[in-house]
């Protein structure tokens, strides 16, 4: 049997408290270990929102999401989670620590393995 890597069912965000303005309105997904999956769409499509969902940067308004059959709705698995479903953000300077790659990678490492 091959492992789920991300599962949501009928996942659902929103930034308000209003239900017009999901961003992300009853997404069911199943992703396999080993498989490639390309998220797609325009500007304001839930995109990003999703992959912060995926790395507990946010939580869904609704449903449920796992990762790795870790749910992100568990605060104690956060950091696990975070192992398991990286993100790099669109802004650089939002990741990027030294002015040397070999300092940048050297600094991730040393954050990570602790």
């Amino acid at each position: 049997m091959v492992k789920s890597m991300i599962q949501s069912q009928n996942v659902h965000y929103s930034y308000t408290e209003h239900k017009e303005s999901l961003a992300i309105d009853g997404l069911d997904l199943h992703v396999k270990d080993g498989e490639f999956v390309v998220i797609i769409g325009h500007n304001g499509s839930g995109k990003s929102t999703f992959a912060k969902l995926c790395n507990g940067i946010m939580m869904p308004t609704e449903g449920t999401l796992l990762i790795d059959n870790m749910s992100i709705s568990d605060e104690k698995l956060l950091w696990d989670i975070r192992k398991t479903a990286g993100m790099v953000f669109q802004n650089p300077d939002n990741q990027l620590v030294a002015t040397v790659v070999d300092e940048d990678v050297a600094f991730w490492a040393r954050k990570f393995r602790s």
